[in-house]
């Protein structure tokens, strides 16, 4: 039998660095380079671009937006999937495909901050976004010699720079998504007010649905830009209905073998039980279950699991609606639930993941077995002594918690039918093992969504989120090469074996999670 533990996020596109130019890192290479070039350089302070973008089997348009020394805005319209990034200096935010403004934490920050540096050659303009380069010797790829530098970016993650030592372009830059090398190649170089850019991105990886090509068709240089195309007070698209403008609304859920079962429509079609899934990066539909509505499907991008990726459709809903809370006009993801391997209480048509759950403040009563939907509009805060901070990754709420005294950064998974997962380099940084008791290897795998992995059994001494802890935890240790349990941006997954000792109410508005001690006659 498997366990149905997943986390399965719509993947952002690959950054791109967006100019090239000849790099300067060692005071033997800059005296060089002329005068005339590096103020040539040094004279870009805006630029706008727009090309063509394919990504994932979907196509269309791109725009990128740079204003010196540190403000991007990267937008993208593939059709059903449009969303843009920005930075303005200070905050990374992107809307993503549902007009939802979202603020970006963690590597997702760190990978906008990486796009700013680059498009305001700041890896060759000290006085533009601070950071460091070295110099990593020269190396060989595809029998092709290269200068090979490292940018550090402050703020931002590592970026390995090639250069061809003949000409002095940057040919090449290599960065990790998410534990996944994506190499972006640039061609087509074009001379431009005496700057050779790049009109040809074509980026690649072991994952095809990350994979991308842009082709530039406009650059220009030294634009009037205004300060509002970077602002972050932007306001999300009100795509959700509270009928009858209830202060709340409770519905019924099932419990099931560690899942959250609710009754669902979709497009006003019969009800049909979904997940509740904080761990789902959007709402998901069964690809079954879209087939029995008609609906249209486009694109594949890549939807991370536990132990890897696979591959997500688009298709666009007129509404999904549970009791009497209504979303409407959704762009939601389509891929294949059957790996999950649940048939009770039935098989299920989706999942309600983040396009859901970030719409308004939920309380899971384990209890009682509901679910409550509060009204943004007059909801009211519960006493702060019970929360606990949230942040996001890939839109999966993350909290900072203790497992034996040692701190680390715990997906908040209500997908996860399990209790605490541990990632084995996480265990194994800390020595963790060595205070576990009743260790054993378990006869069975766990997964789901993007593949299956192997795992052992262990008991911790104590567990603390926030002001609650549990003595004597149970947990897995999970092991695997690939997919979320490598990331090295979470330590591990709390699932609802573990979250269901308490009542939670998840505000991702004000990214705060609650938890209420259960009723001693409803344990």
């Amino acid at each position: 039998m498997k366990n149905s533990l997943k986390k399965i996020a719509l993947a952002a596109l690959p950054t791109m660095a967006l100019f090239s130019t000849v790099i300067t890192y060692s005071t033997e290479l800059k005296e060089t380079i002329p005068d005339e070039y590096i103020t040539s350089i040094r004279s870009v302070n805006s630029f706008r671009q727009s090309g063509k973008i394919s990504f994932g089997g979907l196509e269309g348009n791109a725009e990128i937006i740079f204003q010196s020394p540190d403000k991007t805005v990267t937008k993208y319209d593939l059709g059903e999937f449009k969303f843009s990034q920005i930075y303005d200096g200070h905050t990374a935010w992107m809307r993503d495909q549902n007009d939802q403004v979202v603020e970006l934490t963690g590597n997702e920050r760190q990978k906008v901050i990486n796009t700013a540096y680059m498009a305001g050659f700041s890896y060759l303009l000290d006085d533009r976004m601070p950071g460091k380069v070295v110099f990593a010797g020269d190396t060989l790829l595809a029998e092709k010699k290269y200068c090979f530098f490292i940018a550090y970016p402050d703020g931002g993650d590592s970026i390995k720079l090639l250069v061809n030592p003949v000409n002095g372009r940057l040919e090449m830059t290599e960065e990790y998504i998410d534990e996944v090398l994506v190499r972006t190649y640039q061609k087509d170089f074009r001379l431009i007010n005496g700057i050779e850019f790049p009109f040809l991105y074509q980026s690649e990886s072991t994952i095809p649905q990350l994979n991308s090509t842009l082709e530039i068709a406009d650059v220009q240089l030294n634009v009037p830009i205004p300060d509002s195309v970077f602002q972050t007070g932007a306001v999300s698209k009100v795509d959700f209905q509270f009928i009858g403008n209830l202060d709340s609304v409770v519905v019924p859920i099932k419990f099931v073998n560690g899942h959250i079962f609710v009754r669902v429509h979709v497009n006003s079609s019969k009800e049909a039980y979904f997940i509740l899934d904080s761990g789902a990066g959007s709402n998901i539909i069964d690809k079954t279950f879209a087939g029995q509505l008609g609906l249209t499907v486009s694109g594949e991008v890549a939807s991370k699991g536990v132990a890897g990726y696979e591959t997500a459709a688009l298709t666009h809903v007129d509404s999904i609606v549970v009791g009497q809370v209504a979303l409407l006009d959704q762009t939601a993801a389509i891929a294949d639930l059957s790996a999950l391997n649940i048939t009770l209480p039935e098989k299920p048509a989706g999942l309600l993941g983040y396009d859901f759950i970030s719409r308004f403040p939920i309380r899971i009563n384990y209890s009682t077995s509901t679910l409550v939907m509060f009204n943004p509009a007059i909801f009211d805060s519960p006493d702060s002594a019970l929360a606990i901070d949230l942040d996001f990754m890939m839109k999966i709420p993350v909290i900072s918690a203790k497992i034996d005294s040692i701190k680390g950064r715990f997906l908040v998974d209500l997908g996860n039918s399990l209790g605490l997962i541990l990632h084995k380099p996480f265990s194994d940084k800390h020595n963790l093992e060595a205070g576990f008791s009743d260790i054993k290897e378990m006869k069975r795998t766990i997964g789901g969504i993007g593949g299956m992995t192997e795992a052992y059994a262990a008991t911790g001494k104590t567990f603390q989120m926030g002001n609650c802890t549990i003595d004597n935890p149970p947990l897995l240790i999970a092991g695997g090469d690939a997919g979320a349990i490598r990331s090295s941006n979470v330590d591990g997954n709390i699932g609802n074996l573990m979250l269901m000792k308490f009542d939670l109410l998840l505000d991702y508005n004000a990214r705060k999670l609650y938890l209420f001690p259960r009723r001693a006659d409803m344990k």
